[in-house]
């Protein structure tokens, strides 16, 4: 956290959507190596879960 907050870029890879929404403020969805979704966590967040995925 003490990275993110200092502004350094870093990856963050879970499954975990309430880890995501709390840690992240921009997501890249990656589905099958391509990029199905991109922007704001909550947005795609919510985006995610009604895929039903």
């Amino acid at each position: 956290m003490k990275l993110i907050k200092g502004g350094v870029a870093t990856v963050y890879v879970s499954h975990s959507m309430d880890a995501i929404t709390k840690i992240c403020e921009r997501v890249i969805w990656l589905e099958h190596g391509e990029i199905r979704a991109e922007g704001e966590a909550g947005s795609v967040v919510e985006e995610y879960l009604r895929s039903g995925l």
